[in-house]
């Protein structure tokens, strides 16, 4: 199972540094899609619901993208290359994506409400030993100025001294991920963690216009960033909502004390 550590945001406001909270942050442990995820076809399944820690999340939301460049496209294997970064991160699909997605990558996704949650699904290597990036996950608002930061950390120490974002052992899932241009990335490990929105330390959520992710610098000085699958809103069902509300009416109980 994947190990997360509660993480920190750090979020500059008006200038000034806002106070610092702890974010909830869940694994992704499941997920819906249209048709039967992984099963013979055309390879485009679109995304239908989540499924994390706090139970299932729905009324997805995807984002588009800007500024993605066209290198390094994935797509599942029984499926159609996208023509550009563009298309292969905001089609819908978790079939197809991006390796090593830059942080100058903006995922324009809005927020409505501080119950709905960023999801962000990405592959990684099949070997257990392989430390998947990125660390850092901003809101921006539409002239791409950083709002808040959260930081996605594993609760143990990485390879290189330091703590990396996943330690890859678990996922829900797994594919084959053909590449435009390279060859087939076989059994790659499909997974995913979700964010509150709320979470960003933003004062009015109406102003975060989209989310950057960026990689850890690692003490070897490489960065490994997220190769994203696909990004968005999700929010959580009926069920999943009153565990939400007990779990906030516990938290003010316990300030209040």
């Amino acid at each position: 199972m994947f190990r997360f550590a509660k993480v920190l945001i750090s979020a500059t406001l008006c200038g000034t540094m806002a106070v610092s909270a702890d974010a909830a942050v869940s694994v992704i442990t499941d997920i819906a899609t249209t048709p039967t995820f992984l099963a013979s076809g055309t390879g485009s399944h679109v995304l239908d619901s989540i499924t994390d820690a706090t139970g299932t999340l729905g009324d997805l939301t995807f984002s588009t993208v800007t500024t993605a460049n066209d290198s390094n496209i994935t797509y599942g294997v029984n499926g159609a290359a996208p023509g550009t970064g563009n298309a292969a991160l905001s089609d819908n699909q978790v079939d197809t994506g991006k390796l090593s997605v830059g942080g100058g990558t903006v995922f324009n996704v809005t927020p409505a409400s501080a119950s709905q949650k960023l999801f962000i699904i990405f592959n990684a290597s099949s070997s257990s030993g392989f430390y998947q990036g990125p660390g850092l996950v901003t809101a921006v608002d539409s002239d791409g100025n950083a709002l808040g930061t959260v930081t996605v950390n594993d609760s143990t120490d990485g390879e290189n001294g330091v703590n990396d974002v996943v330690t890859v052992g678990d996922a829900f899932t797994d594919s084959d991920l053909a590449r435009v241009g390279a060859g087939t990335l076989f059994n790659r490990l499909i997974l995913g963690v979700t964010i509150d929105v709320a979470d960003f330390g933003v004062s009015n959520l109406s102003d975060i216009a989209g989310f950057t992710i960026a990689g850890e610098v690692h003490t070897n000085a490489t960065v490994d960033n997220f190769d994203i699958q696909t990004v968005g809103l999700a929010v959580p069902e009926p069920a999943s909502m009153g565990l939400v509300l007990a779990a906030l009416l516990s938290v003010f109980s316990r300030r209040r004390r």
